[in-house]
């Protein structure tokens, strides 16, 4: 019997690819297998699809108890006056009116404008809507009839805001009338 070289070469080349395959397999799985060597800490993710348990149900629900008590306690203290402390823009004296602008910075939404003005014993007071704007709550603009003055001379100017749990007082701008 004789071999033709061309045969030799191909037997040669299947014995080669079937001692080589299972070679070549078992490095591809022990390098990506964890070891003391490379990353022991790696696992692969697994999702248990088993119903909970109790204790996973208790867990849950004394988280939820957790996040309504935060929720809570956030909702229960008391909103800084300054963060509702409305500043009075203008509090012009005109030769028929007084006119007063407000706004309440770093807040939005709505709610109640009152303006007073004194002088000693003597008050005016009046009402504003508040309405909310892009970026703050302003007062709808103040107007006073000067004949609602009892004397002229310098008057203290206030603006108050309430809207729910929140209110806040200007600081005290002086008016001559």
């Amino acid at each position: 019997m004789r071999f033709n070289s061309k045969r030799g070469v191909v037997i040669a080349a299947i014995m080669a690819i079937l001692v080589a395959t299972p070679a070549a397999f078992l490095a591809l799985k022990n390098e990506s297998t964890p070891t003391a060597a490379n990353d022991s800490t790696s696992v692969e993710p697994r999702i248990d699809m088993a119903p909970a348990t109790d204790e996973e149900k208790k867990l849950a629900e004394d988280r939820k108890d957790q996040i309504a008590d935060v929720d809570a306690k956030q909702s229960d203290s008391p909103v800084p006056s300054s963060s509702t402390k409305p500043v009075i823009v203008y509090a012009d004296s005109g030769e028929q009116t007084v006119e007063v602008g407000a706004f309440i910075p770093g807040l939005n939404g709505d709610g109640t404008c009152i303006l007073n003005i004194t002088k000693g014993s003597s008050r005016v007071t009046k009402y504003s809507e508040a309405f909310e704007d892009v970026s703050t709550t302003n007062c709808r603009p103040f107007s006073v009839q000067r004949s609602e003055f009892t004397s002229k001379g310098t008057w203290q100017v206030s603006v108050t805001f309430s809207s729910g749990s929140k209110s806040g007082t200007s600081d005290v701008k002086n008016i001559e009338i």
